[in-house]
């Protein structure tokens, strides 16, 4: 049993419209009569394993009427910016050949990370504490014949202002060597009012409510937007033909973006990049390593699951044929973190990292290193006065998504000389 330098549990919360982590502190003398089990998944606890707490307080799963239910929630519709003019087509004896310009809708995008297994036993539809939402955007591209090679430039891909992260808090149980907070006294369970008002305890691990809404309905100081989207890198290719006459397509991107709170509090704003292949590749299940964090998480690592955003081919080269592109092994780059200066943006964005890896059976986050957060606090301040970093999140910490639809095809006049039909 490791020692116990602090005594309490994590919570972010909104205070005045910042993010701050708030500890519950230990209340002195108070000693568990039995010690706080373990579950026997080691990923939840069921329903019957949850105590019957000291003054008849009922567990009830209750969350915030705010948030998802479905994923269907958390499409976005059509694009927030306008289409850009579409490319001109090409002819054979130009330095691209033969192309036929394609303008590309892109809507849907998403990112979910924080996964957590508990929602999932209490069958919540979004188990995840992360959630971006609301990427859209447009694409120019050139489609060469007959080498069916897709061109496009950085500078042919627009991404929209707006879209939305969401953090979502979970509820969260005693730990086993949290002895002042003993397992069936209800003032030691994460607490909510039920439905006519009176408290009720929330199952650990479930999801009970938006601390940043990604929702644009949110107050301002509630929501984190993406602004400032620009597209390092880009390559596409048709990566494939299937018997049925469906496009497997293959696309590599490099973007960043800033992530700022909706009501644009001063300097409270911090950059981010993503990169990796994002293809019509079925996912397989996938969960992050932790080979990055530089501390021991303690004893429940991060849970393999499904994808919840599958892929789908291109049913066929034509207006209004829509595929899914996504990816499970995103590289998330955090090396811009390290300059930024404001404290409010860099706490904010050190307590991001407590949510993203998922969520152990207590409700807390895997990383950091239940019961006293030693090491994960060490961590944080110090990347608030500059003595420590921030660490690049593992790979499979996310599962990534987009539609794409073909929205235009620019197809010119004539067939291409060379293919049997010259007069």
């Amino acid at each position: 049993m490791r020692s116990m330098t602090r005594r309490g549990r994590v919570r972010l919360v909104a205070g005045s419209g910042a993010a701050v982590v708030a500890l519950a502190l230990a209340v002195p003398g108070v000693a568990a009569a039995d010690p706080n089990p373990s579950p026997i998944n080691p990923f939840y606890f069921t329903k019957e394993e949850l105590p019957v707490l000291s003054d008849g307080t009922p567990f009830v799963l209750s969350p915030d009427a705010e948030l998802a239910k479905s994923l269907a929630q958390l499409k976005s519709g059509d694009p927030t910016c306008s289409a850009p003019a579409p490319l001109a087509a090409t002819e054979a004896g130009s330095p691209e050949g033969y192309t036929i310009p394609v303008q590309i809708k892109v809507t849907n995008g998403m990112m979910l990370a924080g996964y957590s297994p508990p929602a999932v036993y209490w069958k919540q539809e979004v188990p995840f504490s992360l959630q971006l939402r609301g990427l859209t955007g447009w694409v120019n591209a050139r489609v060469q014949l007959p080498s069916l090679k897709m061109l496009v430039e950085p500078s042919d891909v627009t991404i929209c202002d707006g879209a939305g992260l969401g953090i979502a808090q979970q509820g969260t149980a005693p730990y086993p060597e949290q002895d002042w907070s003993p397992w069936s006294e209800p003032w030691s369970w994460w607490m909510q009012p039920g439905p006519d008002g009176s408290p009720v305890a929330t199952p650990p691990g479930a999801l009970v409510s938006y601390v940043f809404s990604p929702f644009d309905t949110a107050d301002p100081g509630r929501r984190l937007v993406v602004e400032n989207p620009t597209v390092r890198k880009v390559g596409a290719a048709l990566a494939g033909l299937a018997s049925d006459g469906s496009l497997d397509l293959k696309v590599d991107l490099e973007l960043d973006i800033d992530v700022v709170r909706g009501d644009h509090a001063p300097g409270v704003a911090f950059p981010l990049g993503v990169s990796g292949t994002f293809s019509t590749a079925v996912k397989v299940p996938f969960g992050p390593s932790t080979q990055n964090v530089p501390w021991d998480i303690g004893r429940t690592p991060p849970a393999k699951h499904r994808s919840y955003l599958p892929t789908t081919t291109l049913p066929g080269a034509v207006e209004g044929a829509t595929t899914t592109i996504g990816s499970t092994d995103v590289d998330i780059d955090v090396s811009r973190l390290d300059q930024v200066t404001n404290d409010q943006a860099k706490g904010l964005a050190t307590n991001i990292y407590m949510y993203l890896y998922g969520v152990d059976p207590w409700g807390y986050g895997v990383v950091v290193d239940e019961p006293d957060n030693p090491q994960f606090f060490q961590w944080s301040s110090g990347v608030r006065d500059g003595t420590a970093s921030f660490f690049p999140p593992d790979r499979g910490v996310a599962d990534v998504s987009a539609d794409l639809t073909i929205d235009r095809l620019g197809l010119p006049k004539g067939a291409p000389s060379g293919f049997g039909f010259d007069g």
